[in-house]
């Protein structure tokens, strides 16, 4: 089962980490679209694992590491062990600076104890209740500018997922490669580390 927020959240001391600024966190996004996105939008339900369940503030998700924005993205299907160059073609991998300190609520390790929570916090499905969670902790006196959890695909990597009415003013982007161009050495690291195969490109190459 997973738990709901205590009741006496809002009078315990949240488990803050601090941020600093000049910190490159990393993101993964379509080529198209600029990184930097508070979801999931005017009008639109909540989807993801940390959004607002009444839609009154977005929220951007982020990783600590480049290997953790690649497998927040691409490795959310189980039952494949295949990535196609085509897909990566579609995607950018940003690098994201942090502008001024940026407070987070450490949703694992003894955080989890702190905050009456457990890893499935963050790491089960339906997202409802780690939706309660993000308004509990977003609503606290602390007044946080996010949560810093553990990937549900590998608990060795920590993502970032940013409230927008706090921190949107909080990080800027520094460079916007491309995931197959300028990511080879990622890539290869993913291909090893989680033992995936690259599908190649049979359309003779993207500009």
């Amino acid at each position: 089962m997973i738990p709901l927020p205590p009741a006496d959240l809002a009078r315990r001391e949240l488990p803050i980490q601090s941020i600093e600024p000049g910190t490159t966190l990393y993101r993964v996004h379509p080529a198209e679209h600029g990184a930097i996105f508070f979801g999931p939008g005017s009008g639109r339900p909540p989807c993801y694992r940390f959004d607002d369940p009444l839609g009154e503030y977005g929220v951007c998700y982020l990783a600590s590491r480049p290997l953790t924005a690649f497998v927040e993205t691409f490795l959310r299907d189980l039952s494949s062990m295949i990535l196609s160059e085509a897909s990566l073609y579609e995607r950018s991998m940003s690098r994201v600076r942090v502008l001024r300190e940026i407070r987070v609520v450490r949703v694992h390790s003894e955080g989890l104890f702190r905050i009456g929570g457990t890893s499935s916090v963050s790491g089960a499905m339906p997202y409802e209740t780690s939706w309660a969670w993000s308004q509990a902790l977003h609503d606290h006196p602390d007044a946080p500018d996010g949560v810093a959890y553990h990937s549900s695909h590998d608990y060795t990597l920590e993502c970032i997922a940013l409230f927008g009415d706090r921190a949107s003013d909080a990080i800027g982007v520094t460079g916007h490669p491309s995931l197959l161009a300028d990511e080879r050495a990622l890539l290869a690291d993913a291909v090893v580390r989680y033992g995936i195969a690259l599908l190649p490109d049979f359309s003779g190459g993207r500009s």
